[in-house]
């Protein structure tokens, strides 16, 4: 199902895209690991003809072959269910008959759209595959136990038939001292005006 990203990718100076499957032994038996930061690796030894238990994840790897440079990612089985969730037909299909390859399709084209420079023409045919294939931009839908929360909730919040409501204590604003008066000024003695000819 990858081979399609993977032929356009060579297209377009990518090579080596590879998308595999991570399983519950393969963790638990060391034979698993991803290691980030300055020099990032992804290490993969799986026992083929083992119990490897549930798929618990996917990687990706790809190469651009002008620079060297390699890119990796990785999801849980979280992540791939939730993208399975908003295809069209999640429980038919490609998604029934043929669910591990649908996982690796999803994991390639994750990183897919992480790659630099990506022209276009390589991101218009992912939206064309996205709007055919997946309802990316519905509307979440609540479920009926949301909603039956959010009414017990709303019920809470009215006042029960028959009650009486406490009134609202009011807001006691403190008003600002009132300024002193000035002290009026001093009058002279009246002895000043005995020799005041307007006195």
């Amino acid at each position: 199902m990858i081979g399609g990203l993977r032929k356009t990718l060579a297209n377009h100076g990518f090579t080596g895209l590879r998308a595999e499957l991570v399983y519950e032994n393969d963790v638990k038996e060391g034979r698993f690991s991803y290691e980030k930061g300055d020099n990032p690796k992804i290490i993969h030894n799986p026992n083929v003809f083992g119990d490897r238990g549930v798929i618990v994840g996917a990687y990706a790897i790809v190469t651009d072959s002008n620079t060297g440079e390699v890119y990796r990612d990785s999801m849980s089985v979280e992540e791939l269910e939730v993208t399975r969730s908003k295809s069209k037909n999640p429980q038919g299909g490609a998604w029934k008959d043929y669910t591990n390859e649908m996982y690796r399709k999803t994991m390639a084209r994750r990183l897919f759209k992480q790659l630099p420079l990506i022209s276009t023409e390589l991101l218009s045919m992912i939206e064309r595959d996205d709007e055919r294939n997946y309802n990316f931009n519905d509307s979440p839908k609540v479920s009926s136990v949301a909603k039956s929360v959010q009414q017990e909730i709303r019920q809470a919040k009215e006042p029960i038939e028959g009650t009486v409501e406490k009134p609202k204590k009011k807001k006691v604003v403190k008003k600002a001292p009132e300024p002193e008066p000035e002290p009026e000024p001093e009058q002279p003695p009246l002895s000043d005006y005995e020799d005041d000819p307007l006195a």
